[in-house]
């Protein structure tokens, strides 16, 4: 995963504190950005994002999977802390829920808003249960997996002018940081964003994540860029790949884990 934190102050609005807006890529390497040394893959607004801010080039993730991953930026804990994960049946708890970032931040005072995916369950009922959508005074988001075409998957997105979902995506944080709601499937809860606070923004995206450019058609409606870009490129593959059907044994030592988990990491 990629996480890109962004904080500046938009004139005439809520000068005395900052903006914040998190950006959140799914299964997005190290070395597959411009900025990175990749000299394939095409990331520009990436590459003037780590030009005009920080690059950190030692970071480290304990649980490099979905679910666990996303709880423990919002909770600043890990896994073995939170407890959640896909295999665990666990759901964040209420409590748990109201120590994570975007609720601290909208106790303290800011306007908070949720676009694209969230794989976290919270409550209980987890996705059923609600909560998260009643927490935001902004909520453009789907449950799981987005798919290349969200709104196949998720109605709130039915509204949406594009199809494909970065431009969905584009379209919920344009309508975000207007003062109108121009989206019908999004959910307001206060009908103008006031101008004398600031806001905190959370934009999770489900791509490159194989699960949404597995599903892509190549349909009419596509924009330019994803019928042409790299079409008729090599990419090569990592050094160190090895294609799942491949994997003979557990990539943990048998020492760490049980004959269960052992099944499970081959699979995976």
């Amino acid at each position: 995963m990629l996480c890109i934190y962004a904080a500046s102050t938009v004139s005439g609005w809520a000068q005395e504190q900052p903006n914040f807006i998190f950006i959140l890529t799914d299964d997005q390497q190290y070395g597959l950005m411009g900025c990175t040394g990749n000299t394939i893959v095409k990331t520009p607004n990436l590459d003037k994002l780590a030009a005009d801010g920080v690059l950190f080039t030692n970071v480290h993730i304990t649980t490099a999977i979905c679910t666990p991953s996303r709880a423990s930026i919002l909770t600043s804990q890990f896994e073995r802390k939170h407890g959640i994960n896909f295999n665990s049946g666990t759901s964040m708890s209420k409590e748990g829920w109201n120590n994570t970032y975007p609720m601290v931040m909208r106790e303290n005072g800011y306007y908070t808003g949720w676009v694209g995916k969230n794989h976290v369950p919270v409550g209980e009922g987890g996705y059923d249960s609600g909560i998260m959508e009643k927490s935001f005074d902004y909520w453009y988001a789907g449950h799981g997996h987005l798919g290349f075409y969200p709104k196949d998957r998720h109605s709130i997105f039915k509204d949406a002018k594009n199809d494909t979902q970065v431009e969905v995506v584009g379209e919920g944080i344009q309508d975000f940081l207007s003062n109108e709601q121009k989206l019908g499937g999004a959910i307001k809860f206060i009908d103008n964003r006031p101008t004398d606070k600031p806001f905190m923004l959370s934009v999770c995206f489900n791509l490159p994540h194989g699960a949404g450019t597995g599903s892509m058609q190549m349909r009419d409606s596509d924009d330019e860029i994803y019928k042409t870009l790299y079409r008729d490129q090599n990419i090569p593959l990592p050094e160190n790949y090895i294609a799942r059907k491949d994997i003979k044994t557990p990539k943990l030592p048998a020492e760490y884990i049980t004959r269960k988990t052992a099944r499970w990491v081959m699979i995976m």
